[in-house]
């Protein structure tokens, strides 16, 4: 059975869990249990032991991207004696900055040295993509198949004490294979929703996208690019889509008005089982 549990987000409706801004998913696919993304602190833990989720038996960690709010909790996480691995992308570990106005603020992986000394043999560096169990793809490298999906010209990375713009290289999707079906986890969709669904879909051509569970970065941007994504999601075969964390609340009611059933909004706590038709447990 394929499920996953919402354990961190910036919405929360159920008693003695908690919110922040982030994203944390504890996905479990038959015998393999994924933590995709910790959220920016502890949250994450708090939250996975108030919902009974035995969290330190995770057979990977997954990080969509070099942000803070994905990345910053994993410090949290009680590695002990496990052999538990960190798959994250080969250019996160860049300097990354949020430039806006004469505002300049550090929103990248916030970890010490001590953590690097602690775990630093777990970590995977992943470029383009790996099948990390059968079934299980980790995805990056993703391309660019529209013109009007941009990363935003606030994200910035510095080396050497100069600054260009951040073009997300290091974002990565979580693609789960189902038989002849995928079900596709997206942290931020930094480099643009669609361009992380035609990507999967390239690479793996004959399988049809069921489920679509993703950060969708739409949060002030253009009507006209809100109105290209959801005209791209009401013709398109995904049947479940999913928006959480950085989607914007404007961008998810829009969606939910377009596609009806067909889009979920969850929170902090809800469990989908995705197998047989995505509904809430």
């Amino acid at each position: 059975m394929l499920d996953f549990q919402i354990l961190t987000d910036n919405i929360v409706n159920r008693p003695h869990l908690l919110a922040e801004h982030g994203l944390s998913l504890w996905i479990r696919d038959d015998d393999k249990q994924i933590l995709f993304d910790t959220g920016q602190t502890s949250v994450f833990l708090q939250n996975a032991l108030s919902l009974g989720i035995p969290i330190q038996n995770a057979d990977a960690i997954v990080l969509s991207h070099g942000h803070y709010d994905h990345c910053g909790g994993v410090v949290s996480y009680p590695f002990g004696d496990s052999k538990t691995k960190l798959y994250i992308g080969s250019n996160a570990f860049e300097t990354k900055l949020s430039v806006k106005g004469g505002a300049i603020r550090n929103i990248g992986i916030p970890w010490g040295r001590a953590f690097f000394d602690r775990v630093g043999d777990r970590i995977v560096e992943i470029k383009n993509g790996d099948e990390i169990f059968t079934g299980i793809h980790v995805l990056g490298g993703i391309a660019r198949y529209n013109d009007y999906e941009k990363v935003s010209e606030c994200f910035y990375t510095e080396r050497d004490g100069q600054k260009s713009r951040d073009t997300m290289e290091d974002e990565q999707l979580l693609v789960m294979e189902r038989k002849d079906r995928l079900a596709v986890f997206s942290g931020c969709s930094h480099k643009g929703v669609i361009n992380c669904v035609e990507h999967v879909r390239t690479k793996f051509p004959g399988k049809r996208i069921h489920t679509l569970v993703a950060g969708m970065h739409l949060q002030g941007v253009s009507k006209e690019r809100l109105d290209a994504t959801i005209e791209y999601f009401v013709n398109s075969e995904i049947e479940r889509i999913i928006p959480l964390h950085c989607t914007g609340i404007e961008p998810i009611c829009e969606l939910k008005r377009a596609l009806q059933d067909r889009c979920l909004i969850c929170a902090v706590g809800d469990r989908i089982v995705i197998d047989e038709g995505t509904r809430w447990v």
